[in-house]
């Protein structure tokens, strides 16, 4: 599956494409919301065009009509070209056999109509994406929801809750088997916006090769709601956070290699009212998660500090330094979540992941050049025995080798 952003209970890493040679040191490729709904960057010198994709060496957006858009996608058909995917991930319950592969949006006017009923205020703008049933034989057949993805008012919203829409279609968590039948993902669902780069193009952003070797992530972000019942038993969780995903082209023609690993930075995590989180030891470092949806895809999952703090992986030392404002607890307005991921820390993300699967680092893991970034995510995920949902937004997105 094409998800994972981990906490406790374990979630997943989003799914992961392969960047290849490319830019120079002070090359940034940025989203940024307000540039989200603008037309088409009209093609000139050094620009390139791909789906969903309009970059002049700076703003990296989202044209609406190009979006894939699926929830539940096979691991056949998911796609992982470049562009920009929306993906909903759980469990489509009402559909008598649809049940991957499902319709997306973009939502007709109506069926936006439709999702504000169940949605929290205000109701969604611009370009909406939810689950949709599809087919005769879907019960609920075009009542959306009750997750989806909105870009517009300078924005991109998120919201993502288990639930009916009302029309006789579900869409909940995974049951305790899981996505593939040993539980993999059991009690997740998730809403993923993934950005991949067209790396076999030489469209991939070179991380490490600035006068540093640092890269630096800059993101605004809020969150409206979010809300994790106590539960009797296991664990209620909503968490929103970005992800990237760093891949070592060269090594990937080597059996048995670490070529690639995915990093997951949670801007907020969210649990049942009265946990005193500085008691939760677990959430104030890093962690090492294997992604069983993606492959066994090496995961490392923690949280941003306080401005200038650094986070750190027992055993190895720090992986990345925040920027900016620590991961939340509840909801918050707009602000800065920012990070510095210095080469160093890159290493020791490898080695440690090397170390407890066994896998072979690749000859040039040393090599600040050999490391591409392949994807970058924005991402919710709820993690459900009873009940959690989360309302949040991205206002800006940039990558900066430094």
């Amino acid at each position: 599956m094409n998800g994972h952003i981990a906490g406790k209970p374990g979630p997943r890493g989003t799914g992961t494409t392969i960047p290849r040679n490319f830019s120079p040191a002070a090359t940034q490729i940025a989203l940024t919301a307000l540039l989200l709904l603008a037309r088409p960057v009209a093609p000139r010198a050094a620009t390139w065009n791909t789906t969903g994709f309009h970059f002049d060496g700076q703003t990296l957006a989202i044209t609406p009509g190009a979006v894939i858009a699926s929830w539940q996608p096979s691991p056949k058909s998911q796609p992982n070209g470049p562009g920009a995917h929306v993906f909903f991930f759980g469990r489509p319950v009402g559909c008598h056999g649809t049940l991957r592969d499902g319709l997306a949006g973009p939502l007709t006017p109506d069926q936006v109509a439709a999702l504000a009923a169940t949605a929290p205020p205000p109701r969604p703008t611009g370009t909406v994406w939810s689950p949709l049933p599809g087919g005769p034989a879907c019960a609920g057949h075009g009542r959306p929801g009750p997750s989806f993805a909105a870009l517009g008012g300078g924005e991109l919203r998120l919201f993502t809750k288990p639930g009916n829409t009302g029309g006789g279609f579900s869409f909940l968590p995974y049951s305790p088997t899981g996505v593939n039948g040993v539980g993999t993902d059991a009690g997740n669902v998730g809403t993923f916006v993934n950005w991949v780069f067209p790396w076999r193009d030489g469209g991939a952003l070179a991380p490490f090769t600035g006068p540093e070797h640092s890269l630096i992530l800059r993101s605004r972000q809020r969150v409206s709601s979010a809300r994790a019942d106590a539960a009797p038993t296991g664990v209620n969780q909503a968490k929103q956070a970005i992800a990237v995903n760093f891949l070592d082209p060269a090594c990937l023609r080597q059996h048995r290699r670490l070529c690639q690993i995915r990093l997951i930075l949670q801007s907020v995590l969210v649990g049942a009212p009265g946990i005193d989180w500085t008691r939760q030891t677990w959430s104030q470092h890093a962690m090492i998660l294997f992604d069983r949806a993606q492959g066994g895809l090496p995961v490392i999952d923690g949280p941003f500090g306080a401005n200038r703090a650094a986070t750190r992986l027992p055993g190895y030392g720090m992986v990345w330094r925040s920027l900016g404002s620590a991961t939340q607890h509840q909801p918050f307005g707009m602000r800065e979540f920012n990070a510095v991921v210095p080469f160093d820390g890159l290493l020791r993300c490898l080695s440690a992941v090397a170390h407890k699967s066994g896998l072979a680092l690749p000859p040039d893991w040393r090599d600040p050049e050999a490391w591409r970034v392949t994807m970058v995510s924005f991402a919710q995920e709820d993690h459900v025995t009873s009940h959690a949902e989360i309302d949040g937004a991205l206002a800006k997105l940039s990558l900066t080798a430094q």
